[in-house]
């Protein structure tokens, strides 16, 4: 599998975790968000278990005063799934809300081909989608609201290979 395939299959995982929740319950009198949640998505089962944190929280998201309340209460139930094994090249090991209004993902790339790619490759192949994700209408709600979406990528060493800040 070359770079460009595995960036494939990345980025089909990538922001799932802000696609239902992203803002859903976050957008003052918007019952609804729409979001397409592909299959390939749904039925992976780490989206499973992550939606089903954010189910035990709902109502909660739904009382929250703040963008703010409401990113550290998704950090809270995320929390609870991590490490997360998305596909067989990411695995999501930490969220982090704030300080203010950021939500940071911060993912663990793991394999020979992945962990090769630089900074530059990362962010030339990730941020165009990235973008589109965050303005898209799953994520309406994060440009909105004025939260700055943060994809941290680090290889299994722990060494940071690319840090792609997506602003509203």
């Amino acid at each position: 599998m070359n770079g460009k395939s595995i960036l494939g299959v990345l980025v089909g995982l990538i922001a799932f975790f802000g696609v239902k929740y992203g803002f859903e319950y976050f957008s003052p009198g918007e019952s609804e968000v729409p979001t397409v949640v592909p299959p390939a998505v749904s039925n992976n089962p780490a989206y499973k278990k992550v939606m089903g944190e954010l189910d035990a929280v709902e109502e909660d998201l739904e009382q929250a005063e703040s963008i703010e309340e409401a990113l550290r209460l998704t950090e809270k139930a995320l929390v609870k799934t991590l490490p997360l094994q998305l596909d067989e090249f990411t695995v999501m090991t930490g969220v982090k809300a704030g300080p203010g209004k950021q939500f940071t993902y911060i993912y663990e790339l793991r394999g020979e081909e992945v962990e090769a790619l630089s900074a530059e490759e990362l962010e030339s192949a990730m941020r165009p989608q990235l973008e589109s994700q965050y303005n898209g209408p799953a994520m309406r709600a994060y440009k909105e609201g004025g939260v700055t979406a943060i994809y941290r990528y680090s290889d299994s060493k722990g060494n940071l290979i690319s840090e792609i800040k997506i602003l509203p």
